[in-house]
């Protein structure tokens, strides 16, 4: 099996286990490239892993003519027409709920930032006022 990854999985605590995984499965190329790019390469692959910079429409299915699996280094898949790939019968798949923790961990983070007036804070020390107002 011939893999195409068009994102570099760069993550220190992903990227290297996925890449070992993926190698375990086919031969990798990692090709960071255009949407434009992708329609003339795929061809040659049986399975993508694309970006949400990718938009996976029917005309790059198309040329994809050996793909059996279309993968998203993200969550969401509003980038790939999947009822065509599906209608293809390409396999669709995501990183879906890969970063539930950290949005809610930002979540909390923002909220906190904005209960404790940090932004606001922040300006008066930053203009040598150092009482902190709540």
């Amino acid at each position: 099996m011939r893999i195409l990854v068009t994102v570099p999985l760069v993550d220190p605590d992903v990227g290297p286990q996925a890449m070992k995984m993926l190698s375990e499965v086919g031969e990798v190329d990692v090709k960071p490239m255009t949407t434009e790019q992708l329609r003339d390469v795929i061809r040659d692959y049986d399975a993508v892993i694309v970006s949400v910079w990718h938009r996976v429409t029917r005309d790059i299915i198309d040329a994809g003519r050996n793909l059996k699996v279309i993968g998203t280094a993200s969550v969401g898949t509003d980038h790939i027409d999947v009822e065509y790939a599906e209608s293809k019968g390409i396999k669709v798949v995501s990183a879906a709920g890969a970063s539930t923790y950290s949005v809610a961990e930002f979540t909390f983070g923002l909220l906190l930032m904005m209960v404790k007036r940090i932004p606001e804070n922040m300006g008066r020390v930053r203009n040598g006022e150092w009482g902190v107002r709540y």
